[in-house]
Parts: C-alpha cells; sequence; structure tokens
C-alpha cells in the first residue's frame, strides 16, 4: 500500500528503518526527473534506464549513510551521475 509521504527527511528516516513502501516512494518521486537527466547524459533510453535502475539500487544499499545534509534529490542525482559517467567510461 502506498502511502503519500510529504516530508522528504520522513521518507529517508522510513527507508533507514526498512520500509519498502517508502521506497516506493522515492521511485515514483524521482524516477522521472532521474530519467531525463540520464537521457541526456547517456543519450539513449536502454542506457538511461539501466543507469536509472543501479542509481536506486545503489539508494537502497547505501541509505544508510544518508546524513541529511542535504535534500535526497540532491543525493540521488549525484549517485546517478556517478553511474553515468562510469557508464560513459566504459565505452
Amino acid at each position: 500500500m502506498l502511502i503519500e509521504l510529504k516530508n522528504e527527511n520522513e521518507i529517508v528516516k522510513r527507508c533507514q528503518a526498512g520500509d519498502i513502501d517508502a521506497y516506493q516512494q522515492i521511485y515514483v518521486r524521482y524516477s522521472p526527473m532521474l530519467l531525463q537527466t540520464a537521457l541526456r547524459l547517456l543519450g539513449n533510453q536502454p542506457d538511461a534506464e539501466d543507469a536509472v535502475q543501479t542509481a536506486f539500487l545503489k539508494l537502497y544499499r547505501y541509505i544508510h549513510k544518508f546524513q541529511f545534509s542535504s535534500k535526497l534529490s540532491t543525493y540521488l542525482y549525484r549517485i546517478l551521475l556517478n553511474v553515468g559517467f562510469n557508464d560513459l567510461k566504459k565505452t
């Protein structure tokens, strides 16, 4: 059941506690922005979708390290850029 969470810090804290619904809320909220950025960076839909998927997997793996010193969107954007730049280096 998807619960609309308005407070970004509340969403992160719930993710850190293992709440899968909170992760879903983050995905719904931020995936369109990340996909557009990845498309501009990588130039094609399949690579962009893979980069977004990888960024969300990294968020899931490392959410416990998020320290609330920036917005979650900034943190996610940085993860995505790192993933994208790594992908560009491989080609």
